[in-house]
């Protein structure tokens, strides 16, 4: 009697539907809607970014180059791994077009480096905030804020006839 109604549970079990994703009531659910948005997407990708920039600074220093030239070297590793990690990871555009994204997204990296000196410049300079704090405050305005809008609706734009990059045919 006792194996038939373990014969029976096991049954039940195997027979009962998988379990539903977590809603977005619940916690679980609103972690993963939270990853699954774009803007968080891209805020990582701009975390690991920065890491890439910074390591790539300090192994130039180390082989001698001068930390202006070692600068302008993790930048450019650090913006193209953005590029390239937010086209395919944080807005999934797999376009074979890249020419005019590449343009848009030099020319939004280059007015975003412009406002961010003029803000630091403003901050540091003007209203005598102390230097690290004025670059970090213009960071999240700039770049946490500003260029993330910009990559949303300008160099990755959603497409207009409601198919996401993944299904919209190829040109």
């Amino acid at each position: 009697m006792a194996r038939d109604s373990l014969a029976s549970e096991t049954s039940a079990s195997t027979d009962s539907p998988p379990p539903s994703p977590p809603s977005r009531r619940t916690f679980e659910g609103v972690l993963r809607a939270i990853w699954e948005s774009w803007a968080t997407r891209s805020l990582a990708i701009g975390g690991v970014a920065t890491v890439l920039d910074i390591l790539t600074l300090l192994l130039c220093v180390h082989l001698g180059a001068s930390n202006p030239v070692a600068a302008m070297i993790g930048v450019s590793v650090g913006a193209t791994f953005t590029f390239f990690a937010n086209r395919h990871f944080a807005f999934r555009d797999h376009h074979p077009e890249v020419a005019p994204q590449v343009l848009k997204f030099v020319g939004a990296t280059a007015g975003a480096m412009m406002i961010h000196a003029a803000l630091v410049h403003l901050l540091a300079d003007r209203w005598h905030v102390p230097v690290v704090l004025a670059k970090v405050l213009a960071d999240i305005a700039v770049f946490s804020v500003g260029q993330l809008l910009l990559l949303r609706y300008l160099v990755f734009p959603k497409k207009k006839d409601g198919a996401t990059p993944e299904t919209s045919p190829r040109r």
